[in-house]
């Protein structure tokens, strides 16, 4: 997973970045929800661990504008304080998980897993049951060709490259690879943006 943790005390986010950076693919920090905001606009992030009380943009504050940036983001909530009005909030912007401080971690862990774990899971085994539903009705060379465009995509899922490039890595003829895209087009898998760039339709991967 790709974690973004957010907490504005130097040595509290040190200590949560020891505890997670073996525990995900990207780890991310950022010391207020402004910077936050600032690393989501150029970064992919599956969860944000943050804390609630910060200077600038706030947990909730955060919470509320990635929600709605970006609404398949988990967000867990970090606080010193328990009162109602807080939880309250947090329910009612779709938190994903909401932990007292002093945090425990394997409880920590546990809800990421759970909340996080489970749409990453479900996102990678539609690709994967995509793949094979498309592989059942092409056969021999073409087979490698999608295989090439499933494993060349980048994080959102976009495939950037050419006929030639293709050509070259597969020794694939040109007609079976443009025969292929068409067929991949026709179906509604591919949308060809541009020439070389193609994006992948996520509402089919379910």
């Amino acid at each position: 997973m790709r974690i973004l943790c957010v907490e504005d005390e130097p040595q509290a986010l040190s200590q949560l970045s020891l505890s997670l950076e073996s525990f995900c693919k990207e780890l991310h920090l950022a010391k207020d929800g402004q910077e936050a905001l600032d690393i989501l606009e150029n970064n992919t992030v599956d969860v944000i661990v943050t804390d609630l009380r910060m200077p600038h943009v706030d947990g909730l504050e955060l919470l509320e504008i990635a929600k709605k940036k970006y609404p398949d983001i988990t967000v867990i909530l970090v606080s010193a304080h328990s009162e109602s009005e807080y939880l309250l909030k947090a329910i009612r912007l779709r938190a994903d998980g909401y932990i007292l401080k002093p945090l425990n971690l394997q409880e920590l862990f546990s809800l990421i897993i759970r909340s996080a774990g489970s749409k990453i899971l479900e996102n990678e085994l539609s690709d994967k049951n995509l793949l094979l539903k498309v592989l059942k009705t092409i056969g021999g060379k073409r087979v490698q060709i999608i295989e090439y465009i499933f494993n060349h995509l980048d994080k959102e899922r976009n495939f950037v490259g050419t006929y030639d490039e293709i050509i070259e890595a597969l020794g694939a003829s040109k007609p079976t690879v443009v025969n292929t895209f068409k067929v991949l087009i026709d179906d509604g898998i591919l949308v060809r943006v541009k020439n070389g760039y193609y994006k992948l339709q996520r509402d089919l991967l379910n």
